[in-house]
């Protein structure tokens, strides 16, 4: 539901402004068929549902019931921006999660992200023209014992999408979302999946249990 206050500064207000919602939908339909046609993604990348929402033309008058996919009541769902907030023993979360999931080897967590991370959105940067607001709280780990490590995705509205890359152009509300500009779509993935996505999720403390982002051992030459 809109709230009517700011959370990340006096103009980022929490509403629902009209066609954002509509194309929250849109993208994430477009993802669910570009996942089809890519199987070592296919399975490791999830998609919350949010095609159940409605709208007054208000932005305080609208709604989005998201849901998660089906199938992880017994897996642990933990947002990047989650990850080196304290835990209640006090090391970091992402820590405890390397403990529960990684056998205590957190450089192991991260690349298994890392990897994951960069495989995806290099693949719908450079294959498919689509650049996604992927920032720490529209992304989430997905871990279960035994699984590999897989990412869940959300509230696509803020996407950029090259259609002459993609093919075709999505019906979308916003047409800042689509671009003439290939440069605009490597924009966004270097703000957002690079600098935030992956440069955030780093500390300046190693000694302390915590990371220090120094490189990727992945290329995209292997997408």
């Amino acid at each position: 539901m809109p709230l009517p206050t700011s959370t990340l500064g006096a103009r980022n207000l929490r509403s629902i402004r009209p066609g954002t919602l509509a194309d929250g939908e849109t993208v994430q339909r477009l993802l669910a068929q570009v996942l089809l046609g890519e199987p070592t993604l296919s399975g490791r990348v999830l998609l919350a549902d949010e095609a159940t929402w409605g709208h007054a033309g208000h932005e305080h008058l609208g709604y989005l019931v998201r849901r998660f996919p089906s199938g992880l009541h017994g897996a642990r769902i933990v947002t990047v921006a989650a990850l080196l907030a304290p835990a209640p023993d006090g090391r970091p979360v992402i820590t405890s999660l390397a403990d529960e999931f990684f056998g205590g080897d957190v450089l192991a967590l991260f690349d298994a992200y890392l990897a994951l991370l960069f495989r995806l959105h290099v693949t719908l940067w450079l294959r498919y023209g689509i650049a996604l607001e992927s920032h720490q709280q529209n992304t989430s780990l997905v871990l279960e014992p035994g699984q590999p490590i897989r990412l869940l995705y959300k509230d696509n509205d803020g996407a950029r999408i090259d259609p002459a890359r993609l093919g075709h152009v999505p019906p979308v509300v916003d047409e800042r979302m689509i671009v003439s500009d290939p440069r605009e779509v490597s924009d966004v993935f270097t703000t957002i999946t690079v600098h935030l996505g992956a440069g955030r999720s780093r500390s300046v403390s190693p000694s302390r249990g915590w990371l220090r982002l120094t490189s990727c051992s992945h290329s995209s030459a292997d997408v």
